[in-house]
């Protein structure tokens, strides 16, 4: 029982000393040499170590009803993505930004008529690490109408975390595939797998501001490219991607995308040209449904089924510029 008190004791003495000497030691070695260990922290910090840039312009055809004959004839997208900040090239802040407009039809004497802009604005955090780039972050993304009004605009903020291997990025297949004196099979796969939950409400932030106009709860996809074939300046290659979007009522939507691409490098630059096939098995994506919002003080015009996340049986021919 004595000795039970005494070993109490003793630790109630020795607990707060060691909580105090422990720091202080702590302290005490980093403090050797402040100057050093502060040169050694700021050696690692990169402030713009990478950004990338692409542009792309294309037209649609295969149209699968008078809707989409309609929504798609010509669009463009431009795409940037920038690393603010980078410690010991390993950990990275980061942002993206797209803007995304297209031009459809009309019956007026207008060739080319604007009807959709989208854009995108993602900040996120980048972990590399044994040949697999790890990021999270929080996707805003926004599909507004232009010179019309048939519906309300959907939007939402997406949480999500993507896995990719460190080619995947087009513009970083250079070491792999032109500089390379070895062309091995992982040189020339590449792939990315992306799952994200798309928020609803967030404490008592009013729910109209958080996400608004889709039925999407989460959605999972997985992006695969393979470069068949390279000359000093060309790379031939193929890319596919399969996502799976969940509906908040337990519905599920499948979009597909296939395309063949032919890039021509100069330095940093490189144009490209690629055909795209759209294809969504099973349950394709929603349609917009305007008589949904026939009440709505935006809707003007007849009640119709219009394309808005779909692009089922599209085919797109484009022409595109990364740097």
């Amino acid at each position: 029982m004595i000795t039970s008190a005494k070993f109490n004791i003793n630790r109630i003495i020795r607990l707060p000393f060691l909580s105090l000497i422990i720091p202080a030691l702590c302290i005490t070695v980093l403090a050797d040499k402040p100057e050093s260990n502060l040169k050694t922290i700021l050696s690692k910090i990169d402030l713009l170590p990478e950004y990338y840039f692409q542009q792309d312009a294309r037209t649609y055809s295969n149209y699968k009803n008078e809707e989409f004959k309609e929504a798609f004839l010509v669009s463009g997208k431009t795409e940037f993505e920038a690393m603010f900040v980078s410690y010991d090239e390993i950990v990275f802040w980061g942002m993206y930004y797209s803007t995304y407009i297209g031009m459809g039809r009309q019956n007026a004497s207008i060739l080319f008529s604007p009807r959709d802009t989208y854009y995108t604005l993602r900040p996120f955090f980048e972990y590399r690490r044994g040949g697999l780039f790890y990021q999270s972050g929080l996707d805003h993304t926004c599909f507004h109408q232009v010179d019309r009004k048939e519906r309300d605009t959907p939007y939402w903020n997406e949480i999500y975390l993507q896995i990719s291997s460190d080619n995947y990025r087009f513009q970083l297949q250079r070491e792999y595939l032109l500089e390379a004196s070895v062309w091995e099979f992982f040189d020339r796969l590449r792939w990315q797998f992306r799952a994200g939950y798309f928020i609803r409400e967030f404490g008592n932030v009013d729910k109209t501001i958080i996400n608004g106009g889709h039925p999407f709860a989460n959605n999972f996809s997985l992006g695969t490219g393979y470069s068949f074939f390279k000359s000093s300046h060309w790379i031939l290659g193929a890319h596919h991607n399969l996502a799976l979007f969940r509906g908040t009522a337990g519905t599920n939507y499948w979009s597909g995308a296939f395309e063949l691409s032919a890039d021509l490098y100069s330095f940093k630059h490189t144009l490209g040209f690629f055909i795209n096939y759209n294809y969504e098995p099973g349950r394709g994506m929603p349609m917009y449904d305007s008589s949904e919002y026939f009440k709505s003080e935006n809707y003007k015009g007849e009640k119709k089924m219009m394309p808005l996340f779909s692009k089922d049986q599209l085919i797109e021919f484009g022409i595109r510029w990364r740097y």
